[in-house]
């Protein structure tokens, strides 16, 4: 074995035969200049690296308000970001304008319970329980599907395709439609036979979907994940089934597709992670220590929030939030009694009760903490420290500080 001062002496012969090469093929003025842009360029990239990490650990207290948008809107409507726009929806309609409260254009309706989903270029309000589907785009509404059953779950792919999942008494009906509102494939589920569907999504090409069934047969709640694939991969399989997953004494209310051909399913007591793009397979199965009080997911983190118990006996919750490979991003004890919490476009991580206000960074930074003298209902990043703050009456451009 070779001992360390002699290691040492062969790196030091190894990086001066370098330098030695590089020298005869160099003249000496060129390497001198060479050394110092080198030198240069690597002090750049150092400060550049420096500023990420500090403006990633760098915390908030305040804002300056830089516009301010007044409305006589209240909670009864929701606010979501859509296009760099903001999409306004109720039981009596949406409204989608600018930052600034221009309008750019609206749409009258009546719904009892109006649910939004989203796609990259598609937006879809239903109402769950009701009969109506309303689609739009950054023009406005493309098409309005009626249905004949009440919904129970819909999604939109970005294609502007649309899956429906209807129930009536002890069956359930399966539609997807086109952007026209043209029946492209149907299927119907019955209770005694495969369980009760509970929740559906669809995939970005519209080729894929996966349900969530649960069945009470065996006197607990079983959960089946089945996923559908209406492509070329599905043609051979009986309904186009391509894949079913059972699991016991688990009642899985969530699911979705995400981003490289995974979906993930969150369950009760654990969260599955699913990969391939044609059959797919279990990629990672995260078990809870203790039941999650609040799941949240984008298309690339997810997480939970769930109650332990310290080593002083005292109940806390805990922030942990995961990368869609399975490994976990932080874990972070949390003292605020939230009542919402959201991962928003910019993968921050916002806990609110209404006038108390958290955001995280990915990394776990708590990036900013207010408390609002009226109701906040919701942020939407736009770049760095500048969001939207929608609140009681008013819709404000600000900047932290």
């Amino acid at each position: 074995m070779k001992k360390w001062s002699e290691i040492r002496e062969n790196t030091k012969n190894f990086s001066g035969n370098i330098v030695e090469n590089i020298g005869d093929k160099l003249p000496v003025e060129q390497l001198s200049k060479r050394k110092r842009e080198i030198v240069l360029i690597l002090i750049i990239l150092a400060i550049l690296a420096v500023g990420l990490i500090v403006k990633q650990f760098k915390t908030y207290d305040d804002f300056t308000v830089q516009s301010t948008f007044e409305s006589k809107e209240t909670g009864e409507s929701s606010y979501i970001g859509f296009k760099g726009n903001l999409f306004r929806y109720s039981s009596d309609g949406v409204f989608y304008t600018n930052y600034d409260g221009d309008l750019i254009w609206s749409e009258a309706f009546e719904m009892s319970k109006p649910t939004v989903e989203s796609s990259d270029s598609y937006i879809m309000v239903y109402d769950k329980g009701g009969n109506s589907i309303k689609i739009f785009t950054v023009t406005g509404l493309q098409n309005t599907i009626q249905t004949t059953l009440p919904l129970t779950d819909a999604d939109i792919a970005d294609n502007g395709v649309v899956s429906a999942l209807m129930q009536e008494s002890d069956t359930s009906y399966l539609h997807l439609y086109d952007t026209k509102g043209n029946t492209l494939a149907s299927g119907e589920l019955h209770t005694e036979n495969s369980g009760y569907p509970v929740a559906i999504a669809l995939s970005e090409d519209a080729q894929k979907m996966m349900v969530s069934m649960i069945n009470m047969n065996s006197g607990a709640v079983d959960t089946s994940i089945n996923f559908y694939n209406f492509g070329s991969d599905g043609q051979d399989a009986i309904d186009n089934l391509v894949a079913s997953f059972t699991y016991s004494n688990i009642f899985v209310p969530q699911i979705d597709f995400v981003e490289n051909d995974k979906a993930i399913a969150f369950g009760d007591s654990e969260i599955v992670i699913y990969s391939g793009s044609s059959t797919p397979k279990v990629d990672k199965e995260i078990y809870f220590d203790n039941e999650a009080k609040s799941i949240f997911h984008n298309d690339k983190y997810f997480g939970y929030i769930s109650a332990k118990t310290n080593e002083e006996g005292e109940t806390e919750n805990v922030l942990t939030t995961y990368n869609m490979s399975g490994r976990v991003k932080f874990e972070k004890e949390i003292k605020l009694s939230y009542n919402d919490v959201k991962i928003l476009d910019n993968n921050e991580i916002m806990l609110t009760n209404g006038q108390n206000v958290e955001l995280y960074t990915s990394y776990g930074v708590k990036k900013f903490e207010y408390t609002f003298d009226d109701n906040l209902y919701n942020i939407i990043p736009i770049t760095g420290e500048n969001y939207i703050f929608v609140r009681n009456g008013k819709t404000e451009s600000v900047k932290l500080k």
